[in-house]
């Protein structure tokens, strides 16, 4: 096991005193923008902004919870004559960061003519900021905004990579389409051979020569008069993608390429790699050469280095341990520690103090966890993991974690062969659910069953989601299913839902039900015993696509969607129900929606919330109240009105928590008409208090509900019984106790 004393979570500690209702934890080791300004560096990354001092290298980390950011998918940076930094997102805008707090401009405060795709900002001589949108160059002095078309109006996909101002103050345009000037009123194309697209960076050397750094055509230079290509077949340049270059105070050109670090002195190149350097990885996006002439690196996933011409250092730009922004599943123990199965290094465990990193070289875990399942009885945490979470003909696993030790089953002890893992669950005879791509399979420990449509009435072997009712009966959730037959002929066959009694199955689809499509992607049960259902659309994704949040009372089929209800996306990924019996909906491009089963919906999104990104993989709650919501590709936000409670406030309550199960007197006894009835619950269980009469007969539940570790407190209310003795009986897992209290009118 990888233990990480991770110190840059002193600034997550320091947030968390202050209880902001938010907290966004990234990944920042992808940088593609960085810019120098006196003693700090800003570097722009999809964690979100990074602000280093140069001089005591004290690090800095700002994002949508603690600074406004419109986005944490940083893409360009630039710094204007009164020291503010402008932002340009990847999906919602730019913003205006006078280093404390940002201020947002997108399509609905502003005529920023799109969110996404703001790739490129630049000041000019005058103040005015000029940002590269997609198909736009928009022009903004803070007070007028004007835009500028370029490329074919018609086509789905033209960027502006990078803006440059030469000396004799020519604006150039670097783009998907090319190089271009603008002349006062639009952009003039250049016609250079050998440039197909795909213009990425431009500089000027000292001698008004014009460069260019392109995707895949590697190097141009424009002496004025004609244009000269450097490229892997006619100089000695390693790579024809060229992602940025600076010139430095000699006059030399150093370019960020894809096969390394390279200088060229105008003869002679040379080239940076990680075979003859400690450069860290031969893919680099960003570059920047401060005042002092220290270079600067961004990469794909290695953060940032910086090289003085002699040395190499490497910089974390992660407010987080987590090794991907790619969000699988999250899971709680008996602690409350955390457990994250990611995108990149398989499992991350938070215990309150410490990172633990789990992956191949500690416990032979591959490379993406899909689920975990924590069982509270025998304190094992189950974890399905794979090579590719993409391909559903990719190698899956199960793995078992116990007090340091590990298990994995695989095709020599068990049914997993090239197997999907889903989704787990544990029923409450300890028996293990694993929802496959190819059926439900059951451990009881020893026994492997599994139930596929070869020997049921499953109506698909692609088994989405879990969940158990009040009766102990199993609900799964069906996807669409595509078999081959013997030629290789694909077969689809509608999934659904599938209720199994232990005995029988019964399906529910769209033919025979109030379920409006039959691919079903999540499942939830209430405490009320209702069947809550997201289904969506196997080809599309998207607001308007897929078929909302489904009801099912156990009579009734409703169904919500974004035409008659509040709900903000017909694409619900999860679902989760709280302690307060509110559904939390993850969506795709809708927010994460809370609704509270009646009529009240609730919509918190990257417009009225600190949340990293609008589309969510889940979202799961402890027993604090606090949100943990996974995304694809922001990381993680954590959500608790009034107060994100981590760290140093849940470390005192765990204090509290006893070390054994207590049914305690009630008092005061004797009592009319309330008493209350203290109990201590040792470990998160499913808690029942009921109060019994002489006969045995229940007269009411006082408590019904899973529980988390702590000490607690009942009332009950004997108004309307007359005297006598009664009993009140504590069930907690496998513990059970009674006691007497008497009545006395």
């Amino acid at each position: 096991m990888k233990k990480i004393f991770y110190f840059i979570l002193i600034f997550t500690a320091q947030q968390l005193a202050q209880n902001p209702e938010w907290i966004n934890l990234t990944n920042g080791d992808k940088v593609l923008s960085i810019v120098s300004s006196g003693n700090n560096l800003w570097v722009g990354t999809d964690g979100g902004l990074v602000k280093i001092n140069k001089e005591t290298e004290e690090i800095a980390f700002y994002n949508r919870a603690n600074a406004n950011l419109p986005d944490n998918h940083i893409r360009a940076l630039a710094i204007d004559s009164s020291g503010n930094l402008w932002i340009g997102t990847q999906y919602e805008g730019i913003g205006r960061f006078d280093g404390y707090s940002c201020h947002v401009y997108n399509t609905r405060n502003s005529p920023l003519p799109f969110d996404q795709w703001n790739m490129e900002i630049e000041v000019d001589a005058e103040g005015k900021i000029w940002i590269g949108s997609l198909k736009y160059l928009v022009k903004f002095n803070v007070t007028d905004w004007v835009s500028y078309e370029t490329g074919n109006p018609l086509s789905a996909y033209y960027s502006i990579n990078d803006i440059f101002f030469d000396r004799n103050c020519s604006e150039w345009i670097a783009a998907s389409w090319g190089v271009g000037r603008f002349n006062g009123d639009s952009v003039i194309v250049e016609n250079i051979e050998g440039l197909n697209n795909d213009a990425i960076v431009i500089q000027e050397d000292n001698e008004n020569h014009i460069w260019v750094g392109t995707q895949w055509n590697g190097l141009f230079e424009f002496d004025g008069t004609n244009w000269r290509e450097y490229n892997t077949s006619n100089s000695n340049i390693p790579s024809n993608n060229i992602y940025d270059m600076k010139f430095d105070s000699d006059g030399n050109l150093w370019m960020a390429t894809g096969n390394g670090l390279v200088k060229f002195d105008g003869s002679n190149w040379i080239v940076f790699n990680t075979t003859n350097s400690s450069l860290l990885q031969n893919e680099i996006l960003s570059i920047e050469i401060d005042e002092k002439g220290i270079i600067w690196l961004g990469f794909f996933n290695y953060g940032l280095m910086k090289y003085d011409g002699i040395n190499w250092k490497k910089y974390n730009l992660s407010n987080s341990i987590l090794p991907s922004n790619t969000v699988y599943a999250i899971e709680f123990d008996n602690q409350d520690n955390v457990w994250i199965g990611t995108g990149g290094i398989a499992l991350i465990n938070y215990d309150l103090n410490n990172w633990n990193i789990y992956d191949t070289t500690n416990c032979g875990l591959k490379n993406t966890v899909l689920d975990l399942e924590f069982d509270k009885k025998s304190e094992s945490l189950w974890i399905g993991h794979q090579w590719n979470p993409m391909a559903h003909w990719g190698n899956s696993w199960l793995a078992k974690y116990y007090k340091g030790n590990w298990i994995n089953y695989d095709s020599t002890n068990s049914p997993f062969s090239r197997n999907l893992v889903n989704c787990i669950k544990t029923d409450t005879d300890n028996n293990l659910w694993i929802g496959t791509g190819k059926g439900l399979v059951k451990f009881d420990g020893i026994n492997w069953t599994t139930y596929n449509m070869e020997n049921t009435s499953l109506t698909s072997n692609l088994i989405s989601d879990i969940d158990f009712d009040k009766n102990g009966n199993l609900w799964c959730g069906l996807g669409l299913y595509v078999k081959y037959d013997n030629e290789g002929n694909p077969t689809t066959t509608e999934g659904g839902l599938a209720r199994f009694d232990g005995n029988n199955w019964s399906i529910y689809n769209s033919q025979n039900s109030g379920l409006p499509f039959n691919n079903v992607m999540s499942i939830a049960i209430d405490s009320a015993d209702i069947l809550w259902v997201s289904i969506r659309d196997p080809m599309n994704v998207g607001i308007e696509y897929g078929w909302g949040l489904t009801k099912f009372d156990g009579n009734m089929w409703t169904t919500f969607n974004i035409n008659n209800s509040p709900l903000t996306s017909n694409t619900i990924f999860d679902i989760k129900v709280d302690k307060d019996n509110n559904l939390w909906l993850s969506t795709c491009s809708g927010g994460l929606v809370k609704y509270d089963r009646k009529n009240s919906w609730k919509v918190y999104n990257v417009r009225n919330s600190g949340i990293s990104f609008d589309s969510q993989n889940l979202v799961e709650i402890d027993s604090y109240g606090n949100k943990w919501i996974g995304h694809n590709e922001s990381g993680l936000s954590i959500f608790r009105k009034g107060g994100v409670i981590l760290t140093g406030i849940k470390e005192d309550k765990l204090k509290q928590i006893p070390k054994n199960f207590a049914l305690y007197q009630n008092y005061p006894n004797p009592f009319n008409p309330t008493t209350k009835i203290k109990y201590a619950i040792a470990n998160r269980e499913f808690v029942t208090l009921k109060v019994y009469d002489t006969l045995g007969r229940e007269i009411t539940m006082l408590v019904n509900e899973e529980k988390p570790a702590g000490k607690y407190e009942a009332e009950f209310n004997g108004k309307n019984l007359s005297s006598g003795v009664y009993f009140y009986r504590l069930q907690a897992g496998n513990f059970s106790t009674t006691k007497k209290f008497i009545l006395l009118k």
